[in-house]
């Protein structure tokens, strides 16, 4: 292997470490990289991205320092560089400072402004990304990229008429445009005749990433029109993608990291002490992905002592950590300032936090240790629906049990056993069925508030009127309000799905036993 292939080697895996919340052991391997090479660009680069991730405040100051000597250009390509990284670790809110600072030298850059837009988007900030994104459609009207963001900002924040709009108007200007035929699946839009779905459908998929988006738009775009065939064929097509990019990159490794830490430490929490007093009370919403979690957030989020913080990874990484560590092991005191640390991060602000991390669901006795006041609200949804809609839904790819219905299934039944089994010091739990709280809504937000010691506000039944941004595939449901257009989806693909029905069938009446009993 050549020097340039072992470099790319270390970066891949210094990245992924980023991504997983390793910063020590990411430190570790750029400072070998520098005994061996000396301080390139790269190394350079890397060092302020695990540092500036990892907040170790003394390396990130100094390489923040040295940007400020560097000629502007190469300066504005490192701190895009790095907001970049902070945007993989899902670090929005650096990623969004970053990209100011690298603004803030090219006012009008339309590269720039386009990130920017970007990291405010997800850093919850819809205006000031509208506002960038207007700054570019001012001076370049005619800017496909422009109007891709516009159609993606527009649909996660509930306006399908305008995210319609701009997508259209993207495969105007760019007729390959993957965001824009994206855009349009997620929609489920009826509004496309013939021609234009067969000149969709010939949009070039020359990568795996390419064939993962679209695939999943043309069958979302298929089943609107009540093609199941043909809608599941190409929800095929894309996970088969999907699942060679996270087997490719190894971004499978979190799913598979998370599994083994969880299973690790229903083996050690015993020897865990809690933390002592944290005056931090969050509220967990938990469930297999596409079961209701989002919705249920945005329920919440309408309630004045509430605040929305999305689908945190603090609390997998820090369980990545405890279980794969040995100085965490050997250490109760690093043990409790790592937990000390996790728990700051739901503190203060504006209000009480939700998170909606779905796969939190494995770790309930570790939130109970670090949040003794918490509370977890646990979604059930009819296993079939929950099937068929991660199989149809372009999920991270490194989230990949969603890549085959197998492995879908095999997921249920891990939830289905936590149901069942139970964790000691877990946190209070409420079981919240999706169907119950889409035909009794009044009834079961009432009693959603009150498990969670809010009184009631009737904003809650408005949640759709909330135009805060939300990135996931239920943007525009969750601006809608309550109806039962998504029970019993299963059934137009009930003839794709009947291998696996009994498997599901025998899920759901366990899953029923485990709420109610």
């Amino acid at each position: 292997m050549s020097d340039s292939e072992k470099m790319a080697a270390a970066e891949s895996e210094i990245r992924h470490r980023i991504r997983i919340g390793e910063y020590a052991s990411a430190m570790r391997d750029v400072q070998v990289l520098r005994q061996r090479y000396g301080v390139t660009e790269q190394i350079f680069r890397l060092a302020g991205a695990v540092s500036i991730c990892g907040g170790i405040q003394d390396v990130a100051q100094q390489c923040l320092s040295q940007v400020e000597q560097l000629d502007p250009k190469l300066a504005q390509s490192v701190l895009r560089d790095w907001a970049r990284s902070c945007a993989d670790a899902r670090q929005f809110s650096k990623a969004l400072t970053l990209a100011r600072s690298a603004l803030s030298a090219a006012p009008n850059d339309p590269d720039c402004l386009l990130e920017f837009a970007n990291y405010s988007l997800m850093s919850g900030r819809a205006d000031e990304a509208e506002s960038a994104l207007a700054r570019v459609l001012q001076a370049r009207p005619d800017d496909p990229l422009a109007h891709e963001q516009m159609s993606r900002l527009a649909f996660q924040t509930g306006n399908a008429d305008a995210a319609r709009e701009h997508a259209l108007r993207a495969l105007e200007l760019r007729p390959d445009s993957l965001v824009a035929l994206r855009t349009l699946g997620d929609l489920r839009t009826t509004a496309i005749d013939d021609p234009l779905l067969e000149s969709l459908g010939r949009i070039p998929a020359p990568d795996d990433q390419s064939a993962v988006h679209r695939g999943f738009a043309l069958g979302a775009l298929f089943e609107a029109r009540g093609d199941a065939r043909c809608a599941f064929d190409h929800f095929a097509s894309a996970n088969a993608a999907q699942a060679r990019i996270a087997a490719g990159r190894g971004l499978d490794r979190d799913q598979r990291a998370l599994q083994r830490a969880a299973d690790e430490l229903r083996g050690r929490l015993g020897q865990i002490a809690a933390l002592g007093s944290n005056p931090a009370k969050p509220i967990f919403v938990v469930g297999v992905s596409r079961s209701g979690t989002t919705l249920t957030e945005q329920i919440l989020a309408a309630h004045d002592a509430l605040v929305a913080a999305g689908e945190k990874s603090d609390l997998p990484d820090l369980a990545i950590r405890i279980a794969t560590s040995p100085a965490l092991a050997e250490s109760p005191e690093q043990l409790m300032r790592e937990m000390q640390a996790v728990a700051e991060k739901y503190q203060g602000g504006i209000g009480r936090m939700v998170d909606k991390q779905p796969v939190n669901f494995r770790l309930l006795a570790l939130i109970g240790k670090v949040f003794p006041g918490a509370r977890i609200v646990r979604l059930h949804r009819d296993l079939r629906d929950v099937c068929i809609s991660n199989f149809a839904s372009p999920i991270r790819p490194e989230m990949a049990f969603a890549t085959s219905i197998d492995a879908i299934a095999d997921e249920i039944e891990d939830f289905v056993a936590s149901c069942e089994r139970g964790d000691p010091g877990q946190p209070p739990v409420l079981d919240l069925v999706y169907e119950a709280l889409v035909g009794a809504p009044e009834r079961e937000i009432g009693r959603l508030l009150e498990f969670c010691e809010l009184p009631w506000q009737q904003d809650c039944l408005r949640f759709f009127d909330n135009r805060r941004p939300v990135h996931t595939i239920s943007a525009v449901q969750v601006r809608q309000p309550l109806h039962s257009g998504s029970i019993g989806r299963w059934r137009a693909f009930e003839p794709q799905l009947e291998p696996w029905l009994e498997r599901l069938e025998a899920l759901e009446d366990r899953a029923r036993v485990a709420r109610s009993g």
